[in-house]
């Protein structure tokens, strides 16, 4: 099953553009559904006032822990940037810093 706030998961970021800057709005989790491959999963609020259900990778969360704490409901209201697909340890991934 995939959890609710996942309805608008994913296809937003094929029109993301890198630098586009969102608003993390719910605490960071591990998603319900085996099916969904993201390490953690959270709702967004885009510059345009629409929410997404974000999913990140491990090394955006570690990335994130280091300016933001371990604690993803600290998190809560921060903003962060898109930097596109990178290179990460096991392929590539789309990577998000702290703005």
């Amino acid at each position: 099953m995939i959890p609710e706030t996942a309805s608008n998961y994913s296809p937003w970021l094929r029109d993301l553009q890198v630098g586009t800057v969102v608003k993390i709005a719910t605490e960071f989790k591990t998603p319900e559904s085996a099916k969904i491959q993201s390490f953690l999963l959270a709702d967004v609020t885009a510059e345009d006032g629409n929410n997404y259900t974000l999913g990140i990778n491990k090394s955006t969360y570690y990335a994130l822990s280091k300016v933001f704490g371990q604690d993803t409901v600290e998190w809560i209201g921060k903003d962060i940037k898109y930097m596109g697909k990178v290179k990460l340890n096991k392929g590539t991934g789309h990577f998000w810093e702290a703005v």
